[in-house]
């Protein structure tokens, strides 16, 4: 699942916090609460509604899975149901309309979306019987095809290779996943590619072998144009490069899937790529469209072949240009940023006019449907969610921060979202609208102080975003905390992480990141354990009845991986901290279901050396020591192995590697672990690159980036903590561009620890940056909250929300550890509360 499939999803259940989409109020099918006959179970589990025999179904084998249409689904369940009913054959079913749009709208993932039921058989006969039986009682309707399945014949029931029951093991970032059993017993991830992919050991029956060849015969057909690289996936299908067969035109070429990716509408990719080849051929003349060369089919398949537009998106330039997010950006480079950025927004203002002038809405006016030419023209890309002027439906789909509110007509919403673009052209935080609307009027308050709007941009803002209130044109200073002390903001972001806490649930504690759903609601990171731990080491009120929820559900909790930040051990970790220390020693001395290969900080060996090497020196517990040691032994074997990191940074890169060895020498003296410190930060210094003044930020291959999790703050903290056992002149040299690259710019798009402004500050010591951490605060039950990754939500979690807020806070103006299992930072006299948002007077 992609990083927008998970938020998107998490924000469905929720208007205030991330979510499980299945806690959802939706009207079920009538069929999904039927109760079960006699010598049958019925169980639920999120969007599921499943039956079962009370005779025993096997671990793995070929499920079946039927999809359907959205108008046809209700009817599909009661059919195939009953046929289940009939013949003994254990299945599970999706509850409502809801659940059936959700699981196959556009952002859904991709490799599993469109099934409404899936069927256990008893052994492979059974399967060739139930295929066969159920492609002739659905032999009418239709459905999406299931990317990770084989489909039999050309009826909406497809089959796969997978668990029937909720088996797990660990995936490769140490975090438990569905498993099936290798032939040797070995529990191995259950994956859900886009692709039919069987396991190589699992036996093919003979009737699945030959369906598998046709398959092979159809895949075979050539397209009209050779796919050079994928630009982008959806549900619907993908964007891709390519360049056309015989002349070698460079195209781009759209692909829709028959009825998948549905939009809230109702409608699939294909009757979307309909439409858009429809506008763009009518919009041709423009010039402000790509040019349309062919529609055409494969397979399946729709696809539509365009001009290859080259250049950035308006959101690459927006946010590359804009001097506030880098923190060397001055005066000269403001004035410079608005003249290039006014102009753009008037010819974006302009082509919308003129789209209007012909009777057409846009529909998705966001930055990153807007490319730049290399001659500076802009052009329009992805009209699937245009409509006509005239016909008053608002756009079936639209990206969070650019979203018009209900009941906007089609080119007051257009120019709505046109608004904000201009607006995160200046301070790209309007996804924050989504949770607090309050928030746009602040930040064209802040974005006309930072850049001296002129005020005809400025009211045209405010007009179309239509605030009650005037901007004043003369723009007072930042707003300070209004006389409050750090405690007072402290109690008040802790008194709302207290109030958030959910102790009749089971899955997790505090609301926190998309990240936490599922089966993080425990750890460090994501979960209760960082949240606690936050609130005791900043002094704020720790509840007996959340610890006591934390002891219960780590005790007797299933599926947690053996890691420090995702993981029991890090559980263990608070729990000693807040006092619960029986409960931690019983956790510590549990063994992981196989051993751990995961070399990371995060999840793997790296995590825990750190966390066993901190229960030696609590406990003193040799045995924790000479583990570490053992650990610590395979890690440095697995340097060179495919284990090894792929990914720079702190928590799972080379750094978190690093900085494991050199607390191994301090634990044991052995100068040799400094040696493996030493060779294993080259690993990601490596992946660093200085800009133009000298700083060093990690390249991730498509950015460079500061932060402590994955960037130059994080690293920095993995050099610094080897300079202070040994002298190495190019290490402080590379010690001091590290701390130049995560210096604190004058504003971050997020708050939180790992990825964001706190984690900046805390390693920068600036006291002087923490007040404007409540840039992101957000009004909150019981006091103030902050916003999470995505900014959609608000998050109380350590890793990207109100707890590591608190954490950095307390960090900064009275030292210790920025991070747990880290070494401490030297505390900087606070200074004085400096510009910050004030909490108490933003409206709701």
């Amino acid at each position: 699942m992609t990083s927008l499939e998970r938020y998107a999803l998490a924000s469905v259940a929720n208007p205030m916090f991330y979510d499980d989409p299945s806690r959802t109020e939706d009207e079920l099918y009538t069929v999904a609460a039927v109760p079960p006959p006699e010598g049958w179970r019925r169980a639920e589990e999120g969007l599921w509604v499943s039956f079962a025999p009370e005779t025993k179904i096997p671990r793995q084998g070929w499920k079946i899975h039927v999809t359907a249409r959205l108008d046809e689904a209700e009817k599909t369940i009661e059919d195939v149901l009953a046929y289940c009913l009939r013949h003994g054959v254990a299945l599970k079913f999706l509850r409502s309309e809801f659940a059936v749009r959700l699981t196959n709208a556009k952002y859904a993932p991709r490799a599993s979306s469109g099934k409404v039921l899936t069927l256990y058989p008893a052994d492979d006969s059974a399967t060739e019987r139930i295929l066969a039986d159920l492609a002739t009682l659905l032999a009418d309707r239709e459905g999406p095809y299931v990317l990770s399945d084989l489909r039999w014949g050309d009826s909406p029931v497809f089959v796969r290779y997978g668990g029937f029951i909720g088996t797990f093991t660990l995936d490769d970032d140490g975090v438990p996943v569905p498993s099936i059993e290798a032939p040797d017993g070995t529990p191995v991830p259950d994956l859900r590619l886009p692709v039919f992919a069987p396991p190589p050991w699992a036996v093919v029956p003979e009737f699945l072998a030959k369906r598998m060849a046709a398959l092979d015969e159809q895949a075979s057909a050539e397209l009209p144009y050779e796919i050079t690289e994928a630009l982008h996936f959806s549900n619907g299908g993908g964007v891709y490069k390519g360049t056309r067969r015989g002349d070698g035109l460079a195209v781009v070429v759209k692909e829709a899937r028959p009825h998948a990716g549905l939009d809230a509408l109702g409608r699939d990719a294909v009757t979307r790529l309909i439409h858009e080849h429809e506008l763009l051929t009518e919009l041709a003349d423009t010039g402000f469209v790509p040019r349309v060369h062919e529609y055409f089919t494969s397979w399946e398949h729709h696809f539509l072949a365009m001009e290859l537009v080259e250049g950035p998106t308006l959101y690459q330039e927006l946010t590359r240009r804009n001097p506030l997010l880098r923190a060397d950006g001055d005066d000269d480079d403001r004035a410079a940023f608005v003249r290039w950025a006014l102009p753009v927004l008037d010819e974006l203002a302009g082509i919308l006019a003129t789209l209007h002038t012909r009777g057409f809405a846009f529909g998705d006016v966001h930055p990153q449907n807007v490319l730049i030419r290399p001659d500076g023209r802009l052009c329009l890309i992805d009209f699937e969610a245009a409509s006509t002027v005239e016909s008053g439906t608002r756009a079936a789909m639209a990206a969070p921060g650019f979203r018009p509110p209900p009941g906007l007509a089609p080119v007051a919403a257009d120019e709505y979202a046109f608004a904000c673009v201009a607006l995160f052209g200046f301070l790209p935080l309007t996804a924050m609208g989504e949770l607090d609307p309050g928030c746009f009027q602040d930040l064209l308050v802040h974005a006309r102080r930072e850049f001296s709007l002129p005020n005809g941009l400025v009211a045209r803002i405010a007009s179309a975003l239509r605030f009650q209130d005037a901007i004043p044109e003369v723009t007072p200073a930042e707003t300070t905390m209004d006389g409050r002390s750090w405690e007072s903001v402290c109690r008040s972001i802790g008194s709302a992480i207290t109030a958030s806490a959910t102790l009749e649930r089971d899955d997790r504690l505090y609301p926190g990141d998309a990240m936490q759903l599922p089966g993080a609601g425990l750890g460090l990171a994501h979960g209760a354990a960082g949240v606690l731990y936050a609130l005791h080491l900043t002094g704020q009120p720790v509840p007996d009845e959340h610890v006591g929820w934390l002891v219960d559900h780590a005790l007797t909790g299933h599926h947690q991986g053996p890691g420090f930040l995702n993981g029991r051990l890090g559980v263990a970790w608070a729990l000693y901290r807040l006092g619960a220390r029986d409960a931690a020693l019983d956790l510590l001395s549990r063994k992981p279901d196989r051993p751990l290969t995961v070399c990371h900080l995060a999840g793997g060996l790296a995590g825990l050396v750190l966390g066993k090497l901190d229960f030696a020196d609590w406990t003193g517990d040799s045995e924790q020591t000479e583990s570490a040691i053992r650990d610590g032994l395979r890690l440095r074997d697995a340097l060179d192995s495919p284990f090894a990191p792929q990914i720079p940074g702190l928590l799972r890169g080379f750094s978190g590697i690093s900085l494991a060895f050199t607390r191994l020498y301090e634990a044991t003296g052995d100068t040799s672990w400094l040696d493996a410190a030493a060779v294993a930060l080259q690993g990601d210094l490596a992946r660093c690159e200085p800009d133009a003044q000298g700083a060093l930020h990690v390249n991730d291959g498509s950015r460079l980036l500061p932060y402590l999790a994955d960037g130059s703050a994080g690293v920095a903290l993995a050099v610094e903590a080897l300079l202070e056992h040994r002298a190495d002149a190019m290490l402080a040299l590379a010690r001091e561009g590290l701390l130049a690259g995560c210096r604190v710019p004058p504003w971050n798009v997020h708050a939180g620890l790992f990825t964001g402004r706190a984690g900046l500050i805390t390693v920068a010591g600036t006291a002087g940056d923490l007040p404007t951490l409540l840039r992101h605060a957000v009004p909150a039950p019981g006091g103030t909250g902050v916003a999470g990754d995505q900014l959609l939500r608000l998050s109380m979690d350590l890793a990207t929300g109100a707890a590591g807020v608190l954490t950095a806070v307390h960090t900064v103006r009275h030292g210790g550890s920025v991070f747990p299992g880290l070494p401490g930072r030297r505390r900087e006299k606070p200074a004085a509360a400096g510009a910050a948002l004030s909490v108490d007077r933003r409206r709701r």
